[in-house]
């Protein structure tokens, strides 16, 4: 029988999103960066080119939206491309950024009504550390002020973190600070690539897979003990992780194109296939149809000892968020639903109206996620839900009737 490919046909449907890179100048200077930064100087995607490319995936199918770079705040039309991208029909407009320009309220608040709905903020350590990477002084506190912005904004909030050797000791502390005080609990963990600067810089920032996967377990356990579900995880393995693959970016297909600032349109998934690769030793390993593999320069690099073929899969580890009453932190569908049941008690189908519209509710696997977490939030006691002439009514759960 023939293996299941990594990029399979046979799995449920995805929201397919399109990444429009903007250009590639940036105002940090990440020693990470997969970026070259000899091409920070070229031509960004004209206005109008952009626009085209946005129009033309979303008559293909594509419902997501996503603004990358270089940063994409240093592009002068950002607010208009995300203005037109939500009168093309896009619900849902992510940003990836190092929050610098966010943290100026008036150019947050600018993104936000042109249509804005996500930003995913790059952090990279505990403040000494994130400012030493990007070589920003005060970039850190910068960040801080701009998530409090967005959040204020009610804007959907999560956190990449690229996992460089300065970065590892301190990622406990990066967890205690935006995930328990700032209540951020989206995050996506990183092992970077060898390209652009980051080519460059590999003896001094890069750990090997085996000392990340350590790190990644011991994340893991933070999420669960508050009760969420585990962060997710970019270029890794599960002979690493077993039992963590449901939480591995790449295990199914990322049915998304990318859109240079030349104007190029490509396939990740085509892109990722390219870059990766299994080395002999994985032969017979239980994971082997469906892991996409390890990088070819890193094996080159360091070799493929890590990486040894599992006999069996391991059981699944973490799963959905519990539904614990004590749990302290809520996810953004949770957060989501609080918010619309504000303005009073909603049917189940104004629920999700409301919901596809508000910026925090843009989860990419749309209704059944906003119902996941209102059913969650009942059984913790958040709220009630009754039925009433054949229909449900979702109401909030004033704190005070649970005091003693």
């Amino acid at each position: 029988m023939a293996a299941e490919p990594f990029v399979s046909e046979d799995i449920l449907e995805q929201t397919r999103c399109l990444d429009v890179s903007l250009s590639y100048a940036c105002n940090a200077r990440c020693r990470f960066c997969s970026q070259d930064p000899a091409r920070r100087g070229e031509a960004a995607l004209p206005l109008r080119r952009a626009a085209r490319r946005i129009h033309e995936a979303y008559a293909a199918g594509f419902r997501r939206l996503g603004f990358s770079g270089g940063e994409p705040t240093a592009a002068a039309d950002l607010p208009r491309l995300i203005a037109f991208g939500r009168r093309t029909g896009y619900r849902s407009v992510r940003l990836q950024t190092n929050g610098l320009r966010l943290a100026d309220e008036d150019y947050a608040r600018a993104l936000a009504e042109a249509g804005l709905t996500t930003a995913r903020f790059s952090i990279h350590g505990v403040p000494q550390v994130h400012d030493a990477l990007v070589a920003v002084p005060g970039a850190h506190a910068r960040l801080e002020a701009a998530a409090r912005n967005l959040r204020r904004l009610g804007l959907r909030l999560g956190v990449n973190v690229v996992l460089t050797r300065p970065a590892l000791e301190g990622i406990p502390e990066l967890c205690e600070r935006w995930l328990l005080r700032e209540g951020l609990t989206s995050f996506t963990f990183i092992r970077p690539l060898a390209y652009g600067a980051m080519a460059g810089e590999t003896a001094a920032l890069e750990a090997r897979c085996s000392e990340l996967a350590e790190a990644m377990e011991g994340v893991c356990r933070i999420f669960e003990r508050e009760g969420l579900e585990p962060p997710l995880l970019l270029h890794f393995t599960p002979c690493l992780l077993p039992g963590r693959e449901g939480r591995m970016l790449g295990w199914h297909r990322f049915d998304a194109w990318t859109v240079e600032p030349d104007g190029t349109v490509s396939d990740l998934d085509e892109n990722v296939a390219r870059v990766k690769g299994r080395p002999e030793s994985c032969a017979g390993c239980a994971y082997e149809a469906r892991c996409p593999g390890v990088d070819r320069g890193y094996l080159a690099r360091h070799g493929s000892a890590e990486f040894r073929p599992a006999a069996r899969r391991a059981p699944p580890r973490g799963g959905p968020p519990s539904t614990d009453p004590r749990r302290r932190l809520l996810t953004e569908n949770e957060l989501c639903v609080q918010s619309l049941l504000r303005r009073g008690p909603l049917e189940t189908e104004a629920l999700l109206t409301l919901a596809e519209a508000a910026p925090l509710c843009q989860d990419c696997r749309g209704g059944a996620a906003i119902l996941a977490a209102a059913e969650r939030l009942e059984r913790m006691g958040r709220l009630r839900r009754v039925r009433r002439a054949g229909r449900y009514l979702w109401d909030s759960v004033d704190p005070r009737q649970g005091e003693a």
